[in-house]
């Protein structure tokens, strides 16, 4: 019931390309209540677009994004 070993998701694969692209969408961005949502959900868009694009087959994708505020503490 396993993929054959070609077809096997590979997360180091992708990592660097999603890390890639949250970075250059979080670099000059600061926390703002009021804009998060619509921040959360451009990130979103552009990871998953960037994961069509790898054309996993028979996988479905599904991407959680979360942002929170930083008040010092340690997360």
């Amino acid at each position: 019931m396993e993929p054959d070993n070609e077809y096997r998701f590979r997360p180091y694969r992708v990592q660097p390309k999603v890390l890639e692209v949250l970075i250059d969408r979080l670099k000059d961005e600061t926390y703002d209540a009021a804009t998060v949502n619509e921040l959360v959900k451009d990130i979103t868009r552009n990871v998953h677009q960037l994961m069509r694009n790898f054309q996993l087959p028979r996988y479905k994708i599904v991407i959680q994004t979360v942002i929170g505020q930083k008040y010092g503490e340690l997360i």
